[in-house]
């Protein structure tokens, strides 16, 4: 007969704590997070962000790629109009050529050879006069368009305005024709582009070779203030939306962060399962790391949905009133809504769980373990 009473006061506790509360297991989460936008554009070097590391004012976050402005022929420097850290979108220098001659060509006068009919920016090349082949030069090409080519001679004479035929072999071979020219002199180049410099490395009269370095900068009409992007606010970062050879404009998303110490719980739970939830809902929630089981208030901060139908489920929220100091994001923890059982220890019709045994059994057999109240729930019934 004590045995029967017994088994049905368990029987009768567990229906009642079911109606009690209500557990949930779900993980430590920053409650909100905020979203860095690019403010110029760009083509991305190197990215210095990782998930889940903290980032601080000052820190970098990303390296656009800069650009650069070769010497296409020996030159000397004019018109220098910029400065490291200007923007531009016209010309910011000319070269005036250290040859005194430049021929406009074509391939329609080569020799009637597959390889005569193309030719490459760089290729040197030899140079007499239509007339009688008496005023020979030497050059190279400069720039190729189609069956169109400039070329700009390194030494010798011509005379502007003559005719001349420009060869690939220094015998000037008639079978190595490439093209047939006029003659003029050769005028300053400008070197136009947009974008912002970053360095120059030149000056007014300087002399350059071709292929030197004359300018470094960050293309387009957005170009950042400088190749390198730092964070402004202190942070961890939650999600990286770009990666290195990326090309992103302004207003592109670039980092994701949620800033330190803003860390509540995270949990799931289905539509028919939210009759005690609502916003500021009063919660306990148990970290599964603390062997103490520490129980830490909390109250429902944000409620999302994530699905909808008859199976609808929600993401609920919740901000601890005095977060423990070693909390951090992905920590498991029980989350638990209703009366404190630590305050009431009551279950059904306000009796304490000694006085529902008598009332069942009609004596008392000993109380409930504190591991039994755990295992089956604690509180006011009906509440």
């Amino acid at each position: 007969m004590k045995r029967m009473c017994m088994l049905m006061a368990m029987v009768m506790l567990l229906s009642f704590s079911s109606a009690l509360s209500e557990e949930f297991s779900g993980k430590t989460a920053f409650l909100n997070t905020e979203t860095v936008y690019a403010c110029s554009d760009g083509r991305i070097g190197d990215v210095f962000l990782k998930t889940g590391r903290k980032v601080a004012p000052g820190d970098e976050v990303l390296l656009y790629e800069t650009e650069r402005v070769f010497a296409d022929f020996d030159a000397t420097v004019r018109g220098v109009s910029v400065m490291e850290g200007d923007t531009f979108s016209q010309a910011v220098f000319e070269l005036e050529p250290k040859e005194k001659y430049k021929l406009l060509s074509s391939t329609a006068y080569a020799y009637d050879t597959p390889e005569n009919k193309f030719v490459h920016a760089g290729e040197t090349v030899y140079i007499s006069c239509v007339k009688d082949a008496t005023h020979l030069a030497a050059g190279y090409i400069a720039q190729v368009d189609n069956d169109e080519f400039t070329v700009y001679t390194t030494h010798g004479t011509l005379y502007v305005g003559e005719a001349v035929n420009i060869f690939r072999s220094p015998d000037r071979n008639y079978l190595s024709r490439i093209g047939r020219a006029t003659v003029y002199p050769a005028d300053n180049t400008a070197v136009e582009k947009e974008g912002r410099a970053v360095k120059v490395y030149v000056r007014e009269g300087d002399r350059v070779e071709k292929g030197e370095v004359l300018m470094e900068y960050l293309p387009g009409m957005h170009a950042p203030d400088t190749p390198v992007l730092r964070a402004l606010t202190e942070g961890i970062v939650t999600e990286v939306f770009v990666k290195s050879g990326d090309s992103i404009s302004k207003g592109d998303k670039i980092y994701e962060y949620a800033i330190i110490g803003n860390i509540g719980m995270s949990f799931e739970v289905l539509q028919a399962d939210m009759l005690d939830i609502a916003l500021g809902s009063k919660a306990r929630i148990v970290l599964l790391m603390d062997a103490e089981e520490t129980v830490l208030d909390a109250s429902v901060f944000a409620i999302n949905p994530l699905s909808a139908g008859e199976d609808a489920r929600y993401e609920v929220l919740l901000k601890f009133d005095q977060p423990p100091a070693n909390l951090r994001e992905g920590l498991t923890a029980i989350t638990e809504f209703g009366d404190d059982p630590e305050e009431t220890g009551r279950i059904e019709g306000g009796i304490t769980h000694g006085e529902f045994e008598k009332k069942m059994c009609g004596t008392s057999y000993g109380t409930f373990d504190d591991a039994f109240i755990r295992r089956f729930g604690g509180g006011t019934a009906g509440v």
